[in-house]
Order: structure tokens, then C-alpha cells, then sequence
């Protein structure tokens, strides 16, 4: 009994079971000075990548600087933006033409699959299943594996425009944009951990979203003109890796003090 107990602690404190929904608060919003339809946004370890409507995606700096663009050709409208960073590869997702393309970061197309409707908006990947999100405008959610074969899917009354994932709590963030806009967190089996109104905090259109969760940072795409919107909420922040193991360290010495 004791080990059992042990080891469900130690689930608890590094993540395993998913968090209650927590409360975002608005930190930064940045201009962007690229032209275009901005929409999905990802991070490849060193630049932000945000998908331009019209033929591809721009990069950016730290500080949401532009540093250059990438087109793809095909496309007519580029709405869905995620990266993979076992493959290092982007897929991007067209909601006119209605197809996932897998691309290399100079653009080059290694893979695509056909999707459900023409209503696809966001995409994410999903570290811990190797698979990706698809969201779309009438309200259906779908996991995918990276060749296109439909594993699950959900569905609310609202149209989604940004999908992101955590991968320290292995749920999904969901923005829905019909006649409000809602920061919806679920399951991955879709059931419902929360939501937040972002309703007002965010100029423009807002779009594609991104999530950090090492700082538990949020970002939020909007359409144009061309922003970030960043909102923050400590309490999803991964615990230091000293914090951790002190922590552990506590409750394995009280534990084995305990008689069970």
C-alpha cells in the first residue's frame, strides 16, 4: 500500500491526471508589421511561425519581429499552422481546398491528406501520441495520425479557430469564436475541464493560438491587422526540476515513517 500511495503522488505532482481549467490574464499584445490574413501560429525552437491566408508563412524573431516568409505554393487559403519537432516538418492545413499538407520548413511538401469538410481551421500537434488536432468552423474536433486516419473525434455548438496542446498536462486548448469567444480546455477524450471568456481582450479577429507550457503562456493570433495577444497564468507553469525533487524527496521521508 505504501508504494501505491507513493506513486500516485508522484503522478500528481509531475502531471498525468490534467489540471482544473485555470485563469488566463492578458500580458503583452504586440503588433505585427507583416501584410496578410494571419492565422496559425507555432513555435519551431527558435523562430514564431504564423500562417499568411494567401500563399504561406511568416517567421519572427522573439519578439515577434519578422525575419522572413516562406511560400507554399497550392494553396488558397492557409489557415491551420503546427509543428512537429520530432520530424521537424510543419503541417498546415487549407479550408477552401480542404487538405493537410506536411511541409519542411522551406516549404517543401512530403505528405498530404484529405479532411472531413471545407470548414478546417486549426491544427496542433500532439507530442504525446504523435498525432494531430484537426478543428473545424461547425464545431467537430478531430485526432488524426500524421498520415491522415481518423482516430476520435468531438463536437460543440461553435465554430473553432485555434487549437493548441498541453503537453505537460496532456489536455487541448481550444479557441471558439461564434457570437462570443471562449478558451475552452478538454480531455483528450473530449470530455470538458473548463472554459474562460476571452471576449474583449483581444482586438482584430482573433485566430490561431499557441500554448507554452513551461511558462503557461498563451498566445493568441488576430487576423488583421496583424497581432499577438499573450496571456499568462503561472499556476499551469511546470515545476522546477529542484522544486520537484525536494518535494518528492519530503514525501517519500514522510511515507516511510508512516506504518501502513
Amino acid at each position: 500500500m505504501k508504494t501505491t500511495v507513493i506513486a500516485t503522488a508522484i503522478v500528481f505532482m509531475f502531471g498525468g491526471f490534467g489540471n482544473a481549467f485555470a485563469a488566463f490574464t492578458k500580458i503583452d499584445e504586440i503588433p505585427l508589421t507583416t501584410s496578410g490574413s494571419h492565422h496559425g501560429i507555432a513555435f519551431d525552437g527558435e523562430f514564431w511561425l504564423i500562417a499568411d491566408t494567401d500563399d504561406g508563412f511568416n517567421r519572427y524573431n522573439s519578439n515577434f519581429t519578422a525575419v522572413g516568409s516562406t511560400t507554399v505554393p497550392g494553396f488558397i487559403d492557409m489557415r491551420g499552422l503546427t509543428f512537429n519537432p520530432n520530424s521537424g516538418n510543419l503541417f498546415l492545413g487549407d479550408n477552401d481546398l480542404s487538405f493537410v499538407r506536411q511541409v519542411t520548413l522551406s516549404g517543401a511538401t512530403v505528405g498530404q491528406f484529405a479532411t472531413t469538410t471545407n470548414t478546417l481551421n486549426p491544427l496542433a500537434y500532439d507530442g504525446q501520441s504523435d498525432t494531430i488536432w484537426l478543428g473545424y468552423c461547425d464545431g467537430n474536433i478531430e485526432n488524426r495520425t500524421l498520415a491522415g486516419s481518423l482516430l476520435s473525434s468531438f463536437s460543440i455548438d461553435d465554430c473553432w479557430t485555434g487549437l493548441a496542446y498541453d503537453d505537460f498536462n496532456n489536455t487541448l486548448l481550444g479557441l471558439s469564436h461564434g457570437n462570443d469567444l471562449v478558451l475552452h480546455e478538454f480531455e483528450t477524450d473530449g470530455t470538458p475541464l473548463g472554459q474562460q471568456s476571452l471576449f474583449g481582450q483581444i482586438q482584430d479577429n482573433p485566430q490561431g493560438i499557441a500554448y507554452d507550457s513551461s511558462t503557461g503562456s498563451l498566445y493568441v493570433t488576430s487576423q488583421i491587422p496583424g497581432r499577438v495577444t499573450i496571456f499568462q497564468d503561472a499556476s499551469r507553469t511546470i515545476p522546477e526540476p529542484t522544486t520537484c525533487t525536494l518535494a518528492l524527496a519530503a514525501l517519500c521521508l514522510a511515507m516511510s515513517r508512516r506504518r501502513v
